[in-house]
């Protein structure tokens, strides 16, 4: 009869074990096979032996957590952020990606995870690349970016990424009256082209006017650079004027600004100022959507014209 004591003993020793044990098997007389060798036997649990590649963890151990080792100004070239804006978003969403111990190995802790993803999206680099930097998979590596994407789109689109109040419309056009002289304005509508391989299905679709494969973005900022709303998705091809009209906050864009009409005295008597979005000439003109123009012929041009130029910086400085 089999020892269920012993057996399940002896599998919670390979597994607390298991690096010990690599090293002895691979230089056991016993470690003869047809894999290359430089695989190296895991354990033997489930009912199936798992392979696997001897990697290099002391840049992603030793070398990244330590100051000393790896200074401030390197991580932040490297990251994109310092190390305490890292943390901040350690906390917020280190709860969300953390995974759960199995019987086989312990997961990627969540400071690791983080990362893995932030240096993938920040430096443009392969998932290659990524594997081989931090010593891991790149099927490894493939799972943990996706996971990491949707996590972020679940808990911190919905804090960071929303379109204000009515209350805070009125704020943002105080602020940009005060920034620019444009009254009524919230921000601005601009789009940007995330530049991709081309596509196997449909590819002619993706190739922009700019002459590469993209998809086509677009986003909406207040003069504070924060993104109040997006659409993501769209072709490269595909007009900005289309992606707007299609878009969900067009379709839900009056009853959001519909309450921050204002009524004003003019030369002409009293005047509605309808409260809008400023945007570039790729999109329609509305009563909420105000694009640029090239040339003015009303009474403070030179004005109205630098303040709409301030405001489309601030939203390419946001890209």
């Amino acid at each position: 009869m089999i020892n269920h004591t012993a057996t399940s003993a002896a599998t919670f020793f390979l597994i607390t074990q298991w690096q010990s044990l690599i090293t002895l098997l691979y230089q056991s007389d016993h470690h003869e096979t047809n894999l290359p060798s430089s695989m190296l036997l895991v354990s033997q649990i489930t009912g199936r032996t798992r392979y696997k590649n001897p990697r290099d963890s002391h840049w992603r151990t030793i070398i990244l957590p330590s100051s000393r080792f790896f200074l401030d100004v390197d991580y932040k070239t490297m990251f994109r952020m310092p190390r305490e804006s890292m943390n901040r978003l350690l906390r917020v969403l280190g709860p969300h990606i953390r995974k759960k111990t199995t019987n086989f190995e312990e997961p990627i802790h969540p400071y690791i995870q983080m990362h893995i993803f932030i240096y993938y999206i920040t430096q443009g680099t392969s998932l290659f690349n990524v594997a081989h930097r931090f010593g891991y998979g790149k099927s490894t590596m493939s799972v943990l970016v996706n996971s990491i994407s949707k996590a972020i789109l679940k808990h911190l689109k919905p804090l960071y990424v929303s379109f204000p109040s009515r209350e805070k419309i009125q704020h943002l056009q105080f602020l940009h009256h005060g920034l620019t002289g444009i009254p009524q304005c919230i921000g601005f509508m601009d789009g940007c082209h995330i530049a991709i391989r081309r596509p196997r299905k449909s590819g002619s679709a993706y190739y922009n006017r700019k002459s590469f494969y993209s998809i086509n973005v677009m986003v909406i900022c207040d003069s504070q650079k924060r993104i109040l709303d997006y659409e993501i998705g769209w072709p490269g091809s595909v007009h900005d004027s289309r992606i707007w009209l299609n878009s969900q906050c067009n379709r839900e864009l009056e009853n959001r600004l519909g309450g921050n009409d204002r009524l004003v005295e003019t030369e002409d008597g009293p005047t509605l100022l309808r409260a809008f979005i400023l945007a570039d000439s790729g999109y329609p003109n509305t009563e909420r959507i105000v694009t640029t123009y090239i040339m003015s012929e009303i009474r403070n041009s030179r004005r109205l014209g630098g303040g709409s130029t301030g405001l489309r910086s601030s939203d390419e400085w946001r890209f």
